[in-house]
């Protein structure tokens, strides 16, 4: 289990520094390397992708299981249905929208050293527009996820759709900020 954590932690940091490599470089254009974001992003996603969700992870199966049994469905209780796998995917989404993305703005925010007002101010602006775009992009591939891949792979699955996820978010606001001072 050990070799499995450390694994996941790995990953999700190198997934998560060429996630951020990637949307800076190529992007945004930058001309150097904003080695403080980076150092943020690769540990946000070592401790949090790589270590957290290595053990949240193991949770969600036996909650939805167990909502199953509550609820008298079976399909919810069987692992092996695709409907037990949506129902992990939606206690992710619930998990994304009440813990990481509260983190996220959190840590990302305070290691770039953005005062707390800033913090709560961006976070309370960001949360709503992050959760609806972000449970378009993971709802379906968290239930692939969930559905698909083997219990030991799934943290790096996820670490490797965080990576596609970061890139396409950051492709998407800087588009929009490229229209908005064009239009100016």
């Amino acid at each position: 289990m050990r070799s499995v954590l450390l694994n996941d932690i790995l990953s999700a940091a190198a997934l998560g520094a060429i996630g951020d490599v990637t949307t800076q470089l190529v992007i945004e254009k930058k001309k150097t390397l904003d080695t403080q974001r980076l150092v943020s992003i690769t540990c946000f996603n070592a401790v949090y992708i790589g270590g957290f969700l290595h053990f949240l992870y193991r949770l969600f199966p036996p909650i939805v299981t167990q909502c199953g049994i509550w609820t008298k469905n079976k399909a919810l209780e069987n692992k092996g249905t695709f409907t037990h796998a949506i129902g992990c995917s939606l206690v992710d989404n619930i998990h994304n929208g009440s813990i990481y993305i509260p983190l996220y703005f959190i840590s990302i925010d305070l290691a770039e050293n953005v005062s707390w007002p800033d913090t709560r101010k961006h976070l309370i602006n960001e949360w709503f527009p992050t959760y609806l775009s972000c449970s378009f992009f993971w709802i379906p591939y968290s239930a692939f996820n969930f559905g698909v891949i083997t219990p030991n792979r799934r943290v790096k699955f996820m670490a490797f759709g965080n990576l596609l996820w970061s890139v396409f978010a950051d492709f998407i606001l800087h588009r929009e900020k490229k229209k908005k001072k064009n239009q100016n």
